[in-house]
C-alpha cells in the first residue's frame, strides 16, 4: 500500500481530532476541557472503533451512529480495505469472511445469514454468488466516503465550535 494512503488517513485523524479539540474547548468550563478532550478521543478512538464491536453488530443500533462518529471507525475501514486489495487474487475468500465478520464494505448486508453456526444452503449459494463477481475495487466507493466522513466530521466540529463561540453569552 502506498505511503501517501497511511498519510492522507494519519492527516485526515489529525483533522478530526483539532476539530473535536474546538469544539471541547468551546462548549465546556477551561477547568475540565483538557480532561474531556482526551476522554472523547479514548472513547472514540479506542472503545468505538468498529473491531470490537464490530461494524456489523452495530447496523441498526445507536451503536452504529456513535461508531458513525468514530475517528477510529473510519480511518481503519479505509486502511482496511486499500490493504485487502493487494491480497484480493490469493485470500479473496478469507478477505470476504473478514469483511462479512467486521462489516466492512457492506459484506455482512450482500451475505446470507441465518444465524446458525452450520452453513445452509442459502449462505453457501449467497457466497459463491458474491464471490464470482466480488473484488475489493469495488470498495473504493467506501474508502472514499470513509475520507469524506472524516473530512465532513472535523468541518463540522469546527463550524459548531464557531457558532458556540459567536453566539454563546461571554462573561466579562
Amino acid at each position: 500500500m502506498a505511503w501517501s494512503t497511511y498519510y492522507l488517513v494519519g492527516l485526515l485523524v489529525c483533522w478530526w481530532t483539532s476539530g473535536t479539540a474546538y469544539l471541547v474547548a468551546a462548549t465546556l468550563p477551561p477547568s475540565t476541557v483538557l480532561m474531556s478532550g482526551v476522554f472523547v478521543a479514548l472513547i472514540m478512538g479506542a472503545f468505538v472503533q468498529g473491531l470490537t464491536p464490530t461494524i456489523a453488530a452495530g447496523r441498526g443500533t445507536f451503536l452504529e451512529v456513535l461508531m458513525g462518529l468514530s475517528y477510529n471507525r473510519w480511518a481503519m475501514e479505509a486502511l482496511t480495505l486499500s490493504e485487502y486489495r493487494h491480497y484480493q487474487d490469493n485470500l479473496r475468500n478469507v478477505l470476504i469472511m473478514l469483511a462479512k465478520g467486521i462489516g466492512l464494505c457492506g459484506v455482512d448486508v450482500l451475505l446470507v445469514d441465518d444465524g446458525l453456526d452450520a452453513v445452509s444452503p442459502q449462505e453457501a449459494l449467497s457466497f459463491l454468488r458474491l464471490q464470482e463477481s466480488f473484488t475489493f475495487e469495488s470498495c473504493q466507493p467506501y474508502i472514499s466516503d470513509a475520507y469524506m466522513v472524516l473530512f465532513g466530521l472535523g468541518l463540522g466540529m469546527r463550524l459548531v465550535a464557531f457558532l458556540c463561540l459567536r453566539f454563546a453569552p461571554r462573561q466579562q
